[in-house]
């Protein structure tokens, strides 16, 4: 059984097409409802809503927290719509094309369960045979819990990356982090061609200098000047981190949503950067780089894996806290740095966080600037 071969145990039922699951893990009881739904038995109007609730009531009395996911393997993907009303989190398992569907307003992962679902997914694309492994070996034995959920979705939904046959260098390929880091090296570039003087060059472009922007506050250098570097060493450090972190949290929150915290902790970081630099009188400074944004979406990270309790595809609280101490040292352990620009970004990002990220404590239903609640 696949589940249980990670940890998680059956609950019985009585329904052949219906298993049930969970695991504990920190006082948190993760539920997992297994339907296989190729005869239709969800046909009837409320026998999910049904399901699921009566899944969280068995939870309820295991853990001091209970998150439930439903996981439906179904050939009908057309009438599957009809669930985006549903208050319930769910993934549906196509097994036309063998792949996990997840609505936009549904959360993509769960506690590692999604690697769990796309490596079996993948075995089964490579082999002959209809079906799925799923309903074929868990059908008697019950289905997954989920989450309660507040609105309704869109009417659009999404094939997740790690389930189709998309590979990781393509989606990255096509990534708002992408275009963002093509940005940066293209700007680079143009200054390197440049025959003028490194230092004019970035002020013309962008830089702020912050006695000239005190006196005279040219706003878009607020923004302009998160995307020019002195160096190439400074781009390169700076575009290999955000390159690792900034394709995780677009995976995670998605391309618009991290189009605007990029550019929103940019700004940010750069106005406290400059309220620092004037609170402290060193004002004779010529100020660049990405690395305030950067912070400021290593915060946000920051933010959702402690809020999530370091259940974000691998990625620990631990990590992340050794990530930011380390990346805070080198840059007051050096010259030349711009530390107000780091510690400003860190702070806007994860403020960003606390303000727009919807994370779960009893219903589960993760959400990023959410919309109706």
């Amino acid at each position: 059984m696949v589940l249980e071969k990670h940890g998680y145990q059956r609950i019985p039922s009585n329904v052949e097409q219906i298993s049930l699951f969970f695991r504990i893990e920190e006082r948190q009881a993760m539920g997992v409802c297994l339907i296989d739904d190729r005869s239709q038995v969800l046909g009837k109007n409320g026998m999910f809503e049904t399901v699921m609730q009566k899944t969280e009531l068995l939870l309820e009395g295991k853990a001091q927290a209970c998150r439930v996911l439903g996981l439906i393997v179904t050939e009908h993907m057309e009438q599957e719509k009809r669930r985006q009303n549903s208050r319930y989190n769910f993934w549906l398992i196509d097994t036309t094309l063998k792949q996990r569907i997840v609505f936009e307003n549904q959360p993509g992962h769960f506690f590692g369960l999604e690697q769990i679902v796309d490596q079996v997914l993948e075995k089964e694309r490579g082999e002959s045979g209809q079906g799925t492994t799923w309903a074929k070996q868990d059908a008697e034995r019950g289905k997954e819990n989920v989450h309660t959920r507040k609105n309704g979705w869109n009417g659009r939904f999404r094939r997740t990356y790690t389930s189709g046959n998309v590979q990781p260098w393509s989606r990255y390929a096509f990534s708002v982090n992408t275009m963002i880091v093509l940005v940066n090296v293209l700007l680079f570039l143009w200054m390197s061609l440049s025959s003028e003087n490194s230092s004019l060059w970035l002020y013309r472009h962008g830089a702020i200098q912050v006695a000239e922007f005190i006196a005279d506050p040219q706003w878009w250098r607020l923004l302009a000047s998160a995307f020019l570097h002195f160096s190439f060493s400074h781009l390169f450090g700076n575009m290999v981190v955000l390159w690792y972190i900034g394709n995780f949290l677009e995976q995670l929150i998605g391309w618009w949503r991290y189009l605007l915290l990029y550019l929103a902790v940019a700004v940010g970081a750069n106005v406290l950067s400059v309220a620092w630099y004037w609170y402290t009188y060193d004002w004779n400074v010529l100020t660049a780089g990405a690395s305030g944004a950067i912070f400021g979406v290593v915060g946000m990270m920051l933010y959702i894996v402690i809020r999530e309790r370091g259940h974000i595809q691998g990625v620990t609280i631990q990590q992340m806290v050794l990530m930011v101490i380390f990346t805070l040292y080198t840059g007051f352990a050096n010259s030349g740095v711009n530390n107000s620009a780091h510690v400003g970004g860190l702070m806007v990002g994860f403020l960003c966080g606390l303000l727009f990220y919807r994370g779960p404590v009893r219903d589960g239903g993760r959400r990023f600037w959410a919309g109706k609640r």
